[in-house]
């Protein structure tokens, strides 16, 4: 079973300001994560993990993938599709940091009554980043067009219906 959302959490030490800062370059914005269960026999077996980003209003979506197996504790951690780390090793809690494109990336499983992912870029949580809002303007005006459309077709319909009713009379 897939779920998407805006965030999940993760650390917030403060090394760098990106959900406070500007709009701008640097900054960093979420699109969105999806975990997803992916285990052959027994679905809930391993877990998929994956956040989805940019950096900057205009930047490329970037990804970080991690793929987790609770039965063998095998973590395997993907960014834009190349691996960066297989961890063999079965244990309750894991963490992982690495640099990147000049910013720090952290992945952390925590255990508590099931496994909490937490993804974090820069020390800022990934719930706590900015959304792009570069989309939102066009959600928006395909939306509104839609509706638009809609009422034309409703619109014309009806008028059509009316002339035929007429034509009836």
């Amino acid at each position: 079973m897939a779920r998407r959302g805006s965030g999940t959490s993760g650390f917030a030490d403060g090394r760098r300001g990106s959900a406070g800062s500007v709009p701008g370059e640097n900054q960093t914005f979420r699109i969105y994560y999806e975990t997803a269960d992916v285990g052959k026999n027994y679905s809930a077996s391993k877990r998929r993990v994956k956040w989805k980003f940019c950096y900057g209003v205009e930047g490329n979506e970037r990804s970080v993938q991690l793929t987790h197996s609770a039965l063998s504790g095998k973590k395997v951690i993907e960014e834009d599709g190349v691996v960066i780390q297989t961890v063999h090793k079965l244990s309750t809690e894991f963490q992982h940091s690495w640099e990147s494109a000049g910013h720090v990336l952290r992945i952390e499983i925590v255990e508590m009554s099931s496994h909490a992912y937490l993804f974090s870029i820069d020390g800022v949580p990934f719930d706590q980043l900015p959304e792009r809002g570069i989309n939102m303007p066009r959600r928006f005006s395909e939306s509104e067009d839609a509706a638009a459309r809609a009422e034309r077709r409703r619109s014309s319909k009806q008028a059509q219906l009316a002339a035929a009713t007429a034509r009836a009379a």
